[in-house]
């Protein structure tokens, strides 16, 4: 069993089993190419255990010294033990069909744009009955071309629905460990963000119960190195809007840097800037020992709009904030414990070339 130890409110927690992990099992084959250049079976992709304080919230009295000196953004902080590996493997949908729980055709979904604003609209959808639910770590990709993924460190103990609209997916969880799911694009040849136009992403979701310790609900990713010569690029990334713990939350990882801060779709988003060292692999490869990561961390928390999420690397780029070629930009829910359920009826990611 690996370790790991978190900051609650200032004071060294330690955690078990957080981290120590391989990816999941296996993926389920494509029967049709991703939308907007997504493609085929994830590889090596998934989520770092990142964990932010108790409470979730920056303290006052840190954050004013962090935003003048750019240093650690005192008490918000968590730790970062390490990422959820992906695997590179497939497996044919017999294969992934005998690991379900249940399989049923989904609902037609239909929306209505409730409000509009400087956010973007928010569409919210409708929750969708039947889809297909695993139980055990796995990834896979949908008919429609996005790629999805289940992982949890106390296997068992949550699962995810994925319904084949869209990037629609709900799941639930019951554990005191790190768990997540998320589905989205998936680049089969990850190139630099800009490649790829105005990447966009559209969500709603609906949320009861507790997320543990940490919790962030937004859009996550890596990037890989542009040379396989150097560790130059690779990023793991998160876009916070929403959390079962009180927002804003701060940035995971190790000792979290405020860099700096920009309003993106009519709210005031700050970024931080870590590092971790992953005991569960990451996506950049085995060399590969520790690795930074990026967070925009909405201050006011939201359940419906639209995330631009180029905006955000545009932002972070102008802080020197640099990304290698971008492999995937997915929606996500990862807790860090507790007993929740959260159901996204809206729920998409797309690139404009």
């Amino acid at each position: 069993m690996i370790s790991r130890c978190i900051r609650f409110m200032g004071v060294a927690v330690l955690m078990g089993a957080c981290g120590s992990h391989g990816g999941p099992s296996s993926s389920e084959e494509s029967t049709a190419g991703g939308p907007s250049g997504g493609s085929g079976s994830l590889s090596g992709n998934g989520s770092g255990t990142s964990s932010g304080s108790a409470t979730g919230q920056n303290s006052g009295s840190s954050g004013s010294s962090a935003a003048s000196a750019g240093t650690t953004a005192g008490t918000s902080a968590g730790s970062s033990s390490g990422s959820h590996a992906g695997s590179s493997g497939s497996s044919s949908g017999s294969s992934a069909a005998s690991s379900a729980s249940s399989s049923g055709s989904s609902s037609s979904s239909s929306a209505a744009i409730v409000s509009t604003g400087d956010g973007g609209p928010c569409i919210e959808g409708t929750a969708q009955t039947g889809g297909t639910t695993y139980t055990t770590n796995r990834e896979g990709v949908t008919s429609g071309g996005y790629s999805w993924q289940l992982w949890s460190n106390q296997e068992g103990t949550g699962s995810m629905t994925v319904y084949g609209v869209d990037a629609q997916f709900s799941a639930q969880w019951d554990n005191d460990g790190d768990f997540l799911a998320r589905e989205g694009l998936v680049w089969a040849t990850p190139q630099a963000y800009t490649t790829y136009g105005t990447i966009t992403a559209q969500f709603a979701e609906s949320r009861t119960g507790t997320g543990g310790l940490y919790s962030y609900i937004g859009i996550y990713g890596w990037s890989l190195p542009p040379n396989p010569d150097s560790q130059a690029g690779c990023v793991e990334w998160y876009i916070v809007d929403d959390s079962f713990n009180p927002m804003p939350v701060g940035g995971g990882g190790s000792m979290p840097v405020l860099e700096g801060s920009a309003t993106i779709d009519g709210s005031e988003y700050k970024f931080y800037k870590s590092e971790t060292s992953g005991t569960g692999g990451n996506n950049c490869g085995a060399s590969f020992t520790n690795w930074p990561q990026y967070y925009s961390i909405r201050q006011t928390a939201r359940q419906c709009g639209q995330i631009t999420i180029s905006a955000h690397f545009n932002a972070w780029a102008n802080l020197g904030m640099t990304l290698g070629n971008l492999q995937e930009a997915q929606i996500i829910v990862e807790a860090g414990g507790g007993d929740g359920t959260i159901d996204f009826t809206t729920a998409s990611v797309t690139a404009s070339q």
